[in-house]
């Protein structure tokens, strides 16, 4: 569906439900609208504790394809470190658009002694409690030992958030958020001594364009930006919206339509 589709399948419906009491809604507000199911269906597709078939992005094809404009890819090769740096780690600028990891390795600089190529090891992701935990661990530490090895990966914060209150003259006092723009995210890898990073690989989900559709007073379209899923899951995001509308029109939540958790 187009995005002037999406907007006219959620009139269609919420007319429906109202009969034919529905109250106007506004080119923008339809296009919020859109945009957070958008992002819901995104989240609720990911999580298998969000959806009441209990599956994972990547356990089904339905859920696959339903996303699969969304997987990127990115060689980072790049790393910084500073005083907060954890012993052994480098921190990975994430592309700017990154919202969700689903795949990660690293390229090190140690050769495999079968193959005598610089080797490609696995990346373990940590939270900080069991960093803590396990680095004294030696069988559960980054390790390399010539034929197989490990890093791990914490998350942490971006070098420049967005927000300061260490700094209120840079603050925007309408929205309390600074004005300098915020950098990309970041991802901390721990490595062993022996060894370190040459190259991150990463494939992840990016964040979606939103959807806006404006239409001239004839109904034509005037501005619009599709939504970029695939098709088969276009139904889910309308079905989403027309529930976001009615919670947003303080109407009684019918049950008419399916939940919005019953993703396909």
């Amino acid at each position: 569906m187009t995005a002037s589709e999406m907007h006219a399948n959620v009139l269609v419906t919420y007319e429906k439900i109202t009969s034919n009491q529905a109250p106007g809604i506004t080119d923008r507000d339809m296009s919020i609208i859109l945009s957070n199911a958008q992002l819901h269906v995104i989240k609720t597709t990911i999580s298998s504790m969000l959806n009441t078939k209990k599956e994972g992005f990547e356990e089904s094809e339905i859920r696959m394809q339903g996303l699969s404009a969304l997987i990127a890819s990115a060689n980072i090769n790049t790393f910084t470190t500073d005083a907060m740096s954890l012993p052994n780690g480098v921190y990975a600028e994430l592309p700017a658009e990154f919202m969700y990891t689903i795949l990660e390795m690293c390229r090190i600089n140690q050769d495999n002694c079968a193959t005598g190529q610089p080797d490609l090891v696995p990346v373990f992701v940590m939270n900080h409690n069991d960093y803590y935990n396990q680095i004294l661990n030696p069988f559960k530490k980054p390790y390399y030992n010539g034929k197989e090895g490990l890093v791990w990966r914490l998350t942490v914060n971006r070098t420049i958030t967005g927000y300061d209150s260490q700094v209120p003259i840079s603050v925007d006092p309408q929205t309390g958020y600074s004005t300098v723009p915020r950098s990309p995210k970041r991802h901390e890898l721990i490595t062993a001594p022996n060894f370190s990073v040459v190259d991150y690989y990463i494939r992840y989900i990016r964040f979606p364009r939103e959807i806006v559709t404006v239409l001239n007073s004839d109904g034509t379209t005037n501005l619009q930006i599709n939504c970029e899923l695939d098709e088969s899951i276009h139904k889910a995001i309308v079905d989403v919206a027309v529930d976001m509308l009615k919670e947003a029109m303080s109407q009684p939540n019918q049950q008419i339509l399916p939940s919005m958790q019953q993703i396909e």
